[in-house]
């Protein structure tokens, strides 16, 4: 069965402690389902140190989230107050509890915090906190292999589809891919060509109908 819409990420991958994820399946399968849904997720220890994020959460990090020390804390300092206090709230309540991050661009982020409650403990490892995360802008887009499969895209060319989708510069996902930016161009028109798209508009379209 195929869970995993992208990797999820471990404390270790991050140089902050060791969390290798084998000992972690079922925090991975959880930050799988939360990527397949689109949102992003963060799972914390009940010291609120980062145990796993998906890839999504791990965009959110690059405007509006950070890490710091192991912790997950906010850019903005006023966003942050409200994101300490969200945390520290959550594991309080048997609800989840919601707070606005602001970012340099865009619209805030929207952060749930849901506590892991504890008869779920044993399952869940160490973590006892939930974070999921989405962009009010953000575009719902079909999953990486099925695009790879249905028009025979190579994952250089899924990369720079998915990141065309949401709305980036070529010079963007080429500079994340380590690659210049001509040969991101190439891919495009390849993704063009494959698609059977005229441009960047149509592109964007049709993922977001095969998304839907």
């Amino acid at each position: 069965m195929e869970i995993a819409q992208s990797p999820v990420t471990t404390r270790g991958d991050l140089g902050i402690a060791p969390g290798p994820i084998e000992r972690m399946p079922a925090l991975a399968c959880v930050l799988d389902i939360l990527g397949l849904l689109g949102r992003g997720g963060f799972l914390l220890d009940d010291a609120r140190q980062v145990l796993l994020f998906n890839d999504i959460a791990e965009s959110c990090l690059r405007d509006g989230l950070m890490i710091r020390s192991g912790r997950l804390a906010a850019s903005d300092p006023e966003s942050n107050e409200r994101l300490q206090r969200l945390m520290g709230r959550a594991g309080q309540s048997p609800r989840a509890l919601a707070t606005a991050v602001r970012r340099s661009i865009g619209l805030p982020l929207i952060v749930h915090a849901l506590p892991i409650a504890a008869a779920a403990r044993p399952v869940f490892d160490q973590a006892g906190l939930l974070l999921f995360v989405s962009a009010p802008e953000a575009r719902t887009l079909p999953r990486p292999d099925l695009l790879s499969r249905a028009f025979g895209l190579t994952p250089a060319e899924v990369q720079v589809a998915i990141g065309i989708a949401h709305g980036r510069k070529l010079a963007e996902i080429a500079a994340d891919r380590g690659v210049k930016t001509g040969t991101a161009r190439t891919h495009l028109k390849t993704v063009f060509a494959k698609t059977g798209t005229r441009g960047q508009t149509e592109l964007v379209a049709l993922l977001a109908r095969l998304a839907s």
